[in-house]
Order: C-alpha cells, then sequence, then structure tokens
C-alpha cells in the first residue's frame, strides 16, 4: 500500500466518522419536526456505529468524532422522540359544552338597601341671578 492509497482510506475513514455528527446536529436543530430529525439521527447513529467499528483499534482523529457523533446522534433521537410522541393523549375530545349551560340552585344575593331617598334639597343649585 502505498501513500496515496493509506491518505485515501484515512480520508474516507474521516468522512465516516465525521458525516455521523453532522447528520446528527441537523437532526438535532430539526426537532421540533420529527419527520426530518429522527431519519436524520438514525442514519447520523448508523454511520457513527460504522466509524467506531471500523476505527475502534486505532485511537484517531476519526474515532473522536464518531463518538462526538454517538452522543449528538442519540440526543437528537430522544428529543425527536420525545417531542413526537410528547402529545399524544392530550388532544381534546369531541365533546363540545353546551351554549347555555342551567344556572346552578342557589341562593340569590338580595340588591343593596336605598339609604334615603332624594329630596328637593338635594338637586337645589344656587341660583346666581336671584
Amino acid at each position: 500500500m502505498n501513500l496515496d492509497e493509506a491518505s485515501a482510506m484515512h480520508e474516507s475513514r474521516l468522512a465516516i466518522g465525521l458525516a455521523g455528527p453532522v447528520l446528527a446536529s441537523i437532526g438535532l436543530m430539526l426537532f421540533f419536526l420529527p419527520i426530518l430529525s429522527i431519519p436524520l439521527g438514525a442514519i447520523g447513529l448508523l454511520l457513527s456505529l460504522v466509524a467506531i467499528a471500523l476505527l475502534a483499534r486505532r485511537a484517531d482523529v476519526a474515532l473522536r468524532w464518531a463518538l462526538i457523533g454517538l452522543v449528538v446522534s442519540s440526543l437528537a433521537l430522544g428529543t425527536a422522540v420525545a417531542v413526537n410522541f410528547d402529545a399524544i393523549g392530550e388532544e381534546p375530545g369531541r365533546q363540545v359544552p353546551a351554549p347555555w349551560q342551567p344556572v346552578p340552585d342557589r341562593p340569590t344575593v338580595s340588591p343593596p338597601a336605598r339609604s334615603m331617598q332624594p329630596t328637593s334639597a338635594h338637586f337645589r343649585l344656587p341660583c346666581l341671578f336671584g
């Protein structure tokens, strides 16, 4: 194996190791759209596991990227699944409340009593002209 082949093999392993965290990061940013984030997280997890399997015997920079991809993919998948299944059972029912509900039986409060009847003295205005 010459130097060019070794470099190409290292670059392909690095690309697989780097593809996992990239796809998982995109999936994590799209957590509110589970139809996109779950497949992206799953593909990122799969690529990270493949890269870890390829690079398990050597401590390399690509192995670090693959381990980061494994963590971020797991986080992206967990967040997307939690958002997707969070609202199940929280939908409102089909029962519509009646528009006019009867008043419950309870005693009524009487209106306040009048303190005193108004007299003409209360409404007399001073006359300026006479």
